[in-house]
């Protein structure tokens, strides 16, 4: 059965092939989408302007703080840091 649809499939690619390459019909395609866009935008610039894209505060980076600076901090602790030399470790 997927043979056979192959085959079908195959064969309407010829069909539609053979009297005009793929590539003039691409090319064809083309030239209608660019003129509809042609006679398209001259309406666009009528309309609003889009706004400004909005910067989200997380966004803006003080140049003066190199980045991953956080994690050379000594100061900055957490569960996954390994224990200090001589301190218990807990035992689970």
């Amino acid at each position: 059965m997927r043979l056979l649809v192959e085959i079908f499939i195959i064969g309407g690619l010829i069909y539609l092939g053979w009297e005009q390459p793929f590539k003039e019909q691409l090319d064809q395609v083309r030239a209608k989408v660019t003129a509809k866009q042609a006679q398209v935008a001259p309406q666009e610039l009528t309309r609003r302007p889009a706004p400004a894209p909005r910067i989200a505060p997380d966004m803006i980076h003080d140049p003066s703080v190199p980045r991953g600076a956080w994690r050379l901090d000594p100061n900055h602790r957490s569960t996954l840091d390994a224990p200090a030399h001589g301190s218990p470790s807990p035992h689970y």
